[in-house]
């Protein structure tokens, strides 16, 4: 009952406020490790634990192609096999695709550019997910010949309507077609981020009779009950019929699926676990520091103690007291950390922001509970620890405030808080070492190109436009630009170095026998010009 005597708290406060150094340095350590390990678990929890925002999260999968190649990859789908798909499985309650491209809005004062996701039907059941406003497009308006409608997100509406009611029912001019807001989306709907409207898809004829146009993002629901297991197990059935029916186009491709969760974040799971694993070594440090100070704090009142044992005070009186400041500067660091964590949390999403699922981070009740956890670690690493090892044995601290001042006791305490933290720290700067090194060979490894003074644009239209004309105006485009003096060269791509997209195609090569039973092979193309590889050829 010791420890809960309100007197004792103020000794230990009136203590601890006689060592302003003391306090300030070891509250300041505290409170910057618990800040940045809180900050970087609310980050992997985010991330990586929470479910996704959406009705039944762990429902929802990606679908895609897998091309017939040793290693398998994943490739995007064609409308005419996704239809196959939709039309043959009983594993969906919903299974739809998407694809991105760049449009701009010229109903407006200027032209806007926004960045667009063209959707197949039934793309927002898959989610399941009420819109912010309005609603979501009706089986007319996803018709080749219906009228034209648009589902904006949460930050187009806010940046150009300035989030009013008005919004809905405004138009939009894209490719010289009106189409009309219909819906908002919040921003932490999957693909949000960096995606301004969506648009219905409207894949032509033509198209959909093309089984080697692989361009959809398949994404899909199962039904309950259904796990992803046994909806593969249907999907690769009704892909060998596919195959059957059309041996040139399907045979050997097959379906994958993934979890949607992990599809999102297997790209930054590795990364984000090791760095969270470095933080929480940083975070073991600063506690043992906060510790072997607090073991030579209570060396140097051994006598003070010693004294208070020989007037009748008992061991746990005695310890309860050393305790008391250990667990206050645990609070008052783990208080001043909490904070920290908010702060950091905040600026994540602005510096992070290629991070998956960055916009959801906030500073919930997780992450306070983890500073919680963190200050009770502390208190017990911080006060409990050292003031057990200061007064377990009252004859051994008796004689240890003798003469010799406790010599052997108090080095055998010191020597292990150094072994201690020699340890944690050849531990962390081990980790440190690995990940600075990784870090400054990507930033070191040759892209293969100079992007220096480099200026890319896109160039996009709608499947039903005249494909003559388009190739007119990119021909005119790249004429002009190329007479312009401030330019060395111009060239053309369809798809950009370093963003791997590609185009994923079935060959055969003269004397080289592929994977696949036909001797063929899936390789990536993009189409370029003649000005592409060498744009600066006027230097």
């Amino acid at each position: 009952m010791a420890f809960l005597s309100l007197s004792l708290w103020r000794q230990a406060v009136r203590s601890l406020i006689r060592r302003p150094a003391f306090l300030l340095a070891v509250t300041l350590t505290l409170a910057l490790s618990t800040a940045v390990t809180a900050a970087m678990a609310a980050l992997v929890d985010t991330v990586l634990l929470k479910p996704l925002p959406f009705p039944d999260p762990e429902r929802l999968v990606t679908v895609f192609e897998a091309s017939p190649s040793v290693n398998a990859r994943v490739s995007l789908v064609a409308p005419a096999r996704l239809d196959d798909w939709q039309r043959r499985s009983t594993s969906f309650e919903a299974l739809s695709g998407s694809y991105g491209e760049n449009v701009t809005d010229t109903g407006g004062r200027e032209p806007e550019q926004l960045a667009a996701v063209r959707v197949a039907p039934r793309f927002f059941d898959v989610y399941a997910r009420p819109p912010l406003a309005g609603r979501y497009f009706t089986d007319d308006e996803e018709q080749l010949t219906g009228p034209g409608a648009a589902v904006i997100s949460e930050g187009l509406w806010q940046r150009r309507y300035g989030r009013a009611d008005g919004a809905l029912g405004q138009r939009l001019l894209i490719a010289g077609q009106p189409v009309t807001i219909v819906g908002i989306v919040s921003d932490t709907f999957d693909q949000a981020r960096g995606t301004d409207v969506w648009l219905p898809a409207r894949i032509p004829p033509g198209l959909m009779r093309v089984r080697a146009a692989r361009f959809l993002r398949g994404i899909g629901r199962l039904k309950p009950g259904v796990s992803v297991e046994a909806a593969a197990g249907e999907m690769a059935a009704v892909q060998a019929g596919l195959a059957r029916e059309f041996p040139e186009t399907d045979d050997g491709w097959s379906v994958t699926l993934r979890p949607l969760a992990e599809a999102r974040t297997a790209g930054a799971r590795r990364g984000l676990v090791i760095l969270l694993g470095s933080v929480a070594l940083l975070w073991l440090i600063a506690v043992a520091n906060v510790a072997g100070l607090m073991v030579m704090q209570t060396t140097r009142r051994l006598r003070e103690v010693a004294v208070r044992l020989s007037l009748g005070a008992s061991v746990s009186q005695a310890a309860a007291t050393i305790a008391a400041e250990g667990v206050a500067i645990a609070a008052l660091g783990g208080a001043a950390g909490a904070v920290g964590a908010a702060w950091l949390v905040r600026l994540m999403p602005a510096v992070l922001v290629r991070t998956p699922r960055i916009e959801e981070l906030v500073f919930d009740w997780r992450a306070a509970a983890l500073v919680v956890a963190s200050g009770v670690i502390a208190a017990v690493g911080c006060g409990v620890l050292p003031a057990l090892a200061a007064v377990g044995r009252t004859e051994s601290l008796l004689q240890s405030a003798g003469p010799r001042g406790g010599v052997g006791g108090r080095h055998r305490l010191q020597r292990a808080a150094v072994v201690l933290q020699v340890a944690l720290s050849l531990a962390i700067l081990a980790s440190a070492a690995v990940l600075l090194r990784a870090y400054y060979r990507l930033e070191q490894a040759a892209p293969g190109f100079d992007a220096r003074g480099a200026i890319t644009f896109r160039v996009a239209a709608r499947w039903d436009e005249d494909r003559a004309a388009i190739g007119r105006l990119q021909a005119s485009l790249l004429s002009r630009l190329r007479d312009l003096p401030q330019v060395t060269g111009v060239g053309m791509t369809s798809f950009l170095p370093a963003t791997g997209a590609t185009l994923r195609t079935q060959v055969t090569v003269d004397g080289i026998v592929g994977p696949d039973e036909g001797g063929r092979m899936t390789v990536g193309s993009r189409i370029v010009d003649g000005g592409y590889p060498r744009p600066s050829a006027r230097r």
